[in-house]
């Protein structure tokens, strides 16, 4: 069964939009899927560059892989063609300015990889395809951030079905496809293991010289345990007893491959705190009623997301609310 995804909207409208497509994210999220699925629908090209043939055709003579294919020309891990690739495209699409000639995929943030020279600034429409949502595995509509934003009062609902051990197996799945066939615990962990082992051992290396691989992995393992709160570069850099410009490096490598994320705070402010409890009460949003006084009108909703079943007031746009609440409470088939 093929999961519809938010992004197909988004990418049919930058295909109207740009002359140049890209979907980013992380191996696995499901992007080579996305694109054969619009492949079908438009006609055109299809062609992947972990295909050793097209690969080889791609770095031999890029001028010609690019002109002479069928438009629009879809090119599944693009980064691996490298700077020259990227510059025969900005080449074709700068002498005909018509619009979704290509969709281009990758496994990196590689338009902001320092070995290319040119990024396709002003001719590029850029998407991010990550790991299946709940939204979207349940056929949600994903609009629980709306709400937040707009009235969060309007997430108030019934008991919720979802129950503690359903929430701890859904966190130890996941959301990347091929880890939702697989059976049992240990299965996973090897998946994950792996797939770690993989991005940091080959996808780096691409772009990045890096002496002491292991060191990414440490960092990696260091910021996921600071999940949810703020990275101190200098802490890292001392326990790992690499230099602040290393570290900042390491930082970034892992997040050009979607092994991290930032999040920055701007403008209206929904804020999250997650709790471990199947019973929330109003003293775990405390930090939260601290932040609507400092805020103000700024502070649209602040919302313990908790693993039990009652929704909550607690009281001046402060709700507890079970984490099914981020997918209208469905249950999955």
């Amino acid at each position: 069964m093929v999961l519809r995804r938010f992004a197909e909207q988004r990418l049919e409208s930058h295909a109207k939009n740009f002359r140049v497509v890209v979907v980013n994210g992380p191996r696995q999220a499901g992007k080579t899927t996305l694109l054969r699925l619009r492949h079908e629908v438009t006609g055109g090209e299809f062609r992947s560059l972990d295909d050793d043939s097209w690969l080889s055709a791609a770095l031999a003579d890029p001028k010609t892989f690019v002109e002479h294919a069928e438009r629009p020309l879809y090119l599944d891990e693009v980064q691996r063609g490298g700077d020259a690739l990227i510059r025969a495209i900005k080449y074709v699409v700068d002498l005909d300015n018509e619009r979704g000639q290509f969709v281009l995929s990758g496994s990196t943030r590689f338009l902001t990889v320092p070995t290319l020279s040119e990024s396709l600034a002003g001719r590029v429409g850029i998407l991010e395809l990550l790991p299946l949502t709940m939204a979207e595995r349940s056929s949600q509509s994903g609009d629980f951030l709306i709400k937040a934003m707009t009235d969060a009062s309007a997430l108030l609902a019934s008991p919720s079905p979802w129950t503690r051990s359903d929430y701890i197996e859904l966190m130890c799945t996941g959301g990347f496809p091929e880890v939702l066939e697989l059976d049992g615990p240990a299965a996973r962990r090897d998946w994950f293991a792996s797939y770690i082992a993989t991005v940091i051992g080959r996808d780096i290396e691409q772009f990045a010289a890096v002496r002491d691989v292991s060191l990414l992995s440490q960092t990696l393992g260091l910021v996921a345990a600071r999940t949810g709160s703020p990275v101190v570069l200098a802490g890292l850099a001392r326990t790992l007893e690499i230099g602040h410009p290393t570290a900042r490096d390491y930082l970034s490598y892992i997040e050009t491959v979607f092994l991290t994320t930032r999040i920055d705070w701007a403008g209206n402010v929904v804020a999250i705190e997650v709790k471990a409890s199947q019973t929330p009460t109003s003293n775990d949003a405390r930090r939260l009623r601290w932040l609507r006084d400092k805020l103000g009108d700024k502070f649209r909703a602040g919302i313990v997301l908790h693993l039990g079943a009652a929704s909550l007031s607690f009281g001046d746009r402060i709700f507890a609310l079970p984490f099914a609440a981020m997918w209208g409470h469905r249950q999955l088939d």
